[in-house]
């Protein structure tokens, strides 16, 4: 279907569709895809190092991973030490990622499939299932054996080659945890003083309200006073009138 369509397309002067895994000029695609805007746009300014994403920070994961997992134990103790704890069951179809801290801090969104990462990167686009994983490990062992012939001696080298190569991996992941835990509780702290200021500016709000309500009543009363003196000096006045009338009658008689 696809082939035919690509000679419709050819045949009316269009450009055929690319192949997958290719953009429409035929160059290996290289930046993340998304089925949403904005979750694509979250991506690249993840790439662009604007903002941080645990789906970019997951793949990275699994691709630094990759590189140096012999086992599938290992593999999982390779992302858990970058803080991705891996549900991988026999009786599951996909395998899980799921980002620690992320749940820990309460996040409802903390977990990924394999298969959505790889739709998402096109780096990964050959590890969509786990067979394609114990493949990719399985081509590692291939590599270090012929990089290494199976003898004792050489056994022992290997072991230590690769347990040197986990421990820089780690150090770095080490520095990578640091980084992230820092930036976390910067962004925690200047969330705590933007909610202070916010707390602070209400009060100031709500003393302000009460000092032009308190300066109403004040006036208020003022005014009720200075209605109650000008009401009793015209009592008295009309008092003192008829005072002076009855004693002018008084005299008159």
């Amino acid at each position: 279907m696809k082939a035919f369509q690509n000679q419709i397309c050819i045949k009316l002067g269009y450009s055929p569709a690319p192949k997958k895994g290719f953009d429409m000029f035929g160059q290996k695609r290289q930046n993340a895809r998304a089925d949403n805007s904005k979750t694509y746009h979250v991506l690249k300014k993840a790439k662009a190092k604007n903002q941080k994403s645990y789906l970019m920070d997951c793949a990275e994961a699994i691709k630094k991973s990759l590189k140096i997992a012999k086992s599938k134990d290992q593999f999982i103790s390779l992302m858990k030490a970058q803080g991705f704890e891996t549900e991988w069951k026999d009786n599951k179809k996909h395998i899980v990622f799921k980002d620690i801290k992320r749940e820990q801090q309460g996040e409802k969104k903390c977990k990924t499939r394999l298969y959505k990462l790889a739709q998402f990167f096109p780096e990964l686009k050959d590890f969509k299932t786990k067979e394609n994983l114990l493949n990719a490990i399985g081509r590692n062992n291939q590599s270090d054996n012929r990089r290494h012939p199976v003898t004792t001696s050489y056994r022992d080298e290997s072991t230590v080659g690769a347990n040197t190569e986990l421990i820089d991996f780690n150090s770095e992941f080490e520095k990578y945890s640091d980084r992230v835990d820092k930036e976390r509780a910067e962004r925690a702290a200047e969330e705590t003083a933007r909610r202070l200021r916010e707390s602070d500016e209400r009060e100031q709000e709500r003393i302000r309200t009460e000092q032009r309500t308190s300066q109403s009543s004040i006036i208020r009363i003022r005014k009720k006073i200075r209605s109650d003196n000008s009401e009793l000096s015209e009592q008295v006045g009309h008092t003192d009138k008829q005072s002076e009338t009855r004693t002018s009658k008084g005299i008159h008689r």
